[in-house]
């Protein structure tokens, strides 16, 4: 969102951004209603890739006893499993999951989620309350969607502020 106004004291114009990366996580990323996807570390990898292909997610929460313990990725299968060649009927998400996952706040920032993600070279984020309490699984593509969303919507604001409403609309 941009802020605009007029200096009382210089008489110029003075332009105020709030970054699309600036912005926490907590509600602007995260949708009501965001349906997790989670198994037991004793599920196997085919019934974790069956629900991933199934729902069309890149990953799946991994519990245990009411706690997260992994997730299991689409890089996660094909690195750990199928390059491998294990059995995926019978190797447990404990054996092939990324274990204790990097987890954020929800108070955090859209800028720490990438910093995190890009550092440790993952592409899904659980976003985790400190009570434990999972909210959702950020993905490179959610921030992405949402920095594209920002931009465009500063886009127009400048050039509305700039040219004037009706510009770019066709008579």
């Amino acid at each position: 969102m941009i802020n605009c106004y007029f200096s009382t004291i210089k008489d110029t114009l003075i332009i105020e951004e709030e970054y699309a990366l600036k912005e926490k996580i907590h509600p602007s990323l995260i949708q009501h209603g965001v349906r997790l996807f989670a198994l037991p570390q004793t599920a196997n990898v085919k019934q974790a890739s069956t629900l991933m292909a199934i729902e069309d997610v890149g990953c799946v929460l991994v519990m245990h006893k009411g706690k997260l313990v992994g997730v299991f990725t689409e890089r996660d299968l094909i690195k750990r499993a199928v390059a491998k060649g294990i059995n995926m009927d019978t190797t447990s998400l404990k054996e092939v999951m990324t274990a204790n996952p990097v987890t954020i706040d929800p108070d955090k920032t859209a800028s720490d989620a990438i910093n995190l993600m890009e550092s440790n070279q993952f592409r899904h984020l659980p976003v985790v309350r400190d009570s434990g309490e999972i909210l959702a699984v950020l993905s490179i593509k959610d921030l992405y969607g949402h920095m594209h969303r920002q931009l465009e919507i500063g886009i127009n604001q400048r050039e509305s502020f700039i040219f004037g409403n009706a510009y770019g609309i066709a008579c």
